[in-house]
């Protein structure tokens, strides 16, 4: 299952397509169109796309308890693995100082934990994974530097192409830039193709920041990575 933050109508297919990316570099032979890949239910769209997870207002707390007990369903089924995209909203460089990560532990995994008591294994949290880009999901897909130059030709008049030029040869500043999709002309209207049109996987995971980290988290998983090689091609 994918969860993202972003409420555009794209999101889903964009996250679907990054986190592909994300696990062939785990499996390089894994065929990860062979998981049955789905988005949150409906219900639950708002607390998730909204960010209301985060919120301490009364007047969602109903529906984040009925959040929780879906998230804690779904990662009690043994077939089940929730990809949760929540940017970081800091420069990678100021990591520590970012909210998102501990937010996620204390109001997602620890609620996770209280409601599932003696079953919160291991093995069952150890299906849940935190996306987390810095500065925002646009530092990995702004790395597609040929295709968003592209797109800077066919659809703004050329405007930003010597910015991303520069990008691909410093890859490392996408990470550092704070609110990073208000730098471009592409802000987030292209998502979708920067992540379905050649995405440079193994070079942005060749940047050692945020996306390293998350190939990093998913390969540590014994479970995901014998999940994964179990769509492999069948040896003749």
């Amino acid at each position: 299952m994918l969860l993202t933050e972003d409420s555009s109508e794209q999101a889903f297919a964009t996250l679907k397509a990054v986190s592909f990316e994300l696990l062939r570099l785990v499996d390089p032979q894994c065929r990860p169109q062979k998981l049955g890949i789905e988005p949150v239910a409906k219900e639950h769209q708002p607390v998730v796309r909204a960010n209301m997870w985060r919120s301490t207002n009364a007047r969602h707390q109903r529906q984040n308890t009925d959040f929780i007990r879906y998230m804690a369903t779904m990662l009690s089924q043994d077939t089940s693995f929730v990809f949760f995209h929540v940017d970081g909203d800091a420069q990678w460089a100021n990591r520590d100082e970012s909210k998102t990560v501990e937010q996620f532990e204390n109001l997602v995994v620890g609620k996770i934990k209280k409601l599932l008591g003696a079953k919160a294994t291991t093995e069952r949290l150890g299906r849940l994974f935190r996306i987390t880009p810095f500065y925002s999901i646009e530092a990995w897909l702004f790395q597609n530097t040929s295709v968003a130059i592209a797109i800077c030709a066919r659809n703004y008049q050329h405007r930003d192409i010597k910015l991303f030029e520069a990008w691909s040869n410093n890859r490392h500043e996408l990470d550092e830039i704070e609110k990073i999709k208000t730098q471009t002309c592409l802000a987030s209207k292209h998502n979708l193709e920067l992540a379905e049109m050649g995405f440079p996987a193994s070079i942005v995971h060749g940047v050692g920041k945020s996306f390293a980290e998350v190939v990093g988290l998913l390969k540590s998983s014994e479970l995901l990575v014998s999940t994964l090689a179990k769509t492999r091609h069948p040896v003749p």
